[in-house]
């Protein structure tokens, strides 16, 4: 008999991985978690395809393409949405990517600039420990943060490229910004001039802007979280303590009592209502559902709306 051929490392870690999957027992909130994603996922993709064909349907009359050319081209199409699809299917594991330096390290986690085997592009990955994530409290952000990454298709937002875990890791691999950041300009000019300081708190403000489009909130605005590009336009990295007024962006959904219902706005402040009518109650409820009253930041940078606990949106 021939022998059996040896397995490489990173098969056997999958392996490994899948078999310990399997005898996990999952709670129910977190398979409905689990199917409500994978839903919402499915019907998001639907619906950008349909909004990329619209778009090449309109271009392709403004030009007048022949028949035949527009055929070619919905071809062409349908051919980059397979292999987008294929490509999205692929499973990712570090072992793809090359370390060459760190870049950052925090508290439950660090930043290494890595180069990705093939093809060969640079990376910066966000590598999270799952333990410090769960003692912290922290999955709700981690959530948070992966979604507006996954999401933010702009040029003020660093873009995420790969999500993908291990046993013990959490990964994100977003845009290398080459750039310093905006405490590093200021340590080293100490006083900015006015034209630049004017030019860097209008780029922030249609930055801020278009998070919150979005329907997220940052709530960790500081120099040190304002990347600078190599044509110096800003870009805004680690939404680690950022919400989106999303259900599974709630602390309270991940207790393991399992307690906390389904809901879609964030805490909501105790307020005697039995004075008012029902729609009086009704219209308060309504104007809490889209306030925070969580109190995070990093300290020096807390907005006063924030420190005041009295909601914010």
């Amino acid at each position: 008999m021939s022998p059996i051929p040896e397995r490489r490392p990173e098969a056997r870690e999958r392996d490994q991985l899948r078999r310990d999957t399997k005898v996990r027992n999952y709670s129910p909130q977190a398979f409905k978690f689990f199917m409500e994603q994978h839903v919402e996922n499915v019907l998001k993709s639907h619906d950008q395809r349909l909004h990329r064909r619209y778009q090449l349907e309109n271009e392709m009359t403004k030009v007048g393409l022949s028949e035949e050319a527009a055929t070619q081209m919905r071809r062409m199409l349908h051919q980059k949405k397979s292999n987008y699809i294929r490509l999205k299917r692929a499973k990712m594991d570090k072992l793809m990517f090359d370390k060459i330096t760190t870049l950052g390290v925090g508290a439950f986690g660090e930043v290494t600039l890595v180069c990705k085997r093939d093809p060969k592009t640079l990376y910066a990955m966000k590598t999270l420990r799952k333990n410090d994530v769960i003692k912290r409290n922290l999955v709700a952000h981690v959530k948070a943060e992966r979604d507006i990454l996954a999401e933010a298709d702009n040029e003020w937002v660093v873009k995420l490229y790969y999500s993908f875990q291990d046993r013990d890791n959490l990964y994100f691999v977003m845009d290398y910004v080459p750039g310093d950041d905006l405490m590093g300009l200021l340590i080293k000019l100490e006083i900015l001039e006015e034209s630049l300081a004017r030019f860097y708190v209008a780029e922030l403000v249609l930055a801020i802007e278009s998070v919150h489009k979005m329907g997220f909130i940052h709530r960790d605005i500081k120099p040190d979280n304002i990347l600078i590009d190599r044509d110096g336009h800003i870009k805004l990295t680690d939404f680690g303590l950022c919400t989106g007024f999303r259900w599974t962006h709630n602390s309270k959904y991940y207790q393991k009592d399992g307690s906390h219902a389904r809901q879609d706005s964030m805490e909501v402040s105790s307020c005697n209502l039995d004075e008012h009518c029902p729609l009086e109650r009704r219209r308060n409820r309504e104007r809490q559902r889209y306030l925070v009253h969580s109190l995070v930041g990093t300290p020096n940078y807390i907005a006063p709306e924030v420190l005041l606990r009295q909601g914010y949106s």
